[in-house]
């Protein structure tokens, strides 16, 4: 079974019977940290996105299955935190121009604000190439050390 697998079958079986839907169990989880820290409520999705940065640490520390397992379980339960709010996650839209990339932004979620999908503004690149006069041209050509301001070195005034 890969990792993705048994986390699914975790949070949608086991742990959902366990601790209830993860937007309640995450809600109570953000009600405490919010009384311990002296803040306002942590939302039950920034619970579950800080329980997969402690994942990702003990991952780091010492590999193993289950810190894999248990990350992918949170990225599960923050998705279906969302849904359960009516919230449409967001994705990022690429725009190329030829070896740029664009990215449209997203304002971050706050509470129980919805963000719908962004929207990509058209991204214009224009090159600007200076042209010479003839004049500026010829003296460059001619003596380009001759010091006038027209080619820069004071002499084709």
């Amino acid at each position: 079974m890969s990792v993705i697998e048994e986390a699914i079958g975790l949070v949608h079986g086991a742990r959902q019977e366990s601790y209830g839907h993860p937007y309640d169990d995450f809600s109570r989880t953000g009600r405490m940290w919010g009384a311990i820290l002296g803040i306002p409520d942590v939302a039950p999705d920034k619970v579950g996105l800080c329980l997969a940065a402690v994942k990702i640490s003990r991952e780091v520390n010492a590999p193993k299955r289950d810190n894999l397992v248990d990350l992918a379980g949170y990225a599960e339960t923050v998705a279906l935190i969302r849904e359960r709010e009516n919230v449409t996650v967001p994705t990022v839209t690429t725009v190329t121009l030829g070896s740029t990339q664009a990215f449209s932004e997203y304002e971050d979620l706050v509470g129980s604000e919805h963000v719908t999908e962004p929207t990509v503004t058209p991204v214009t690149a224009t090159r600007y190439t200076p042209t010479l006069s003839s004049k500026q041209s010829n003296a460059k050509q001619s003596n380009a050390s001759c010091g006038c301001a027209t080619c820069g070195e004071g002499c084709c005034e």
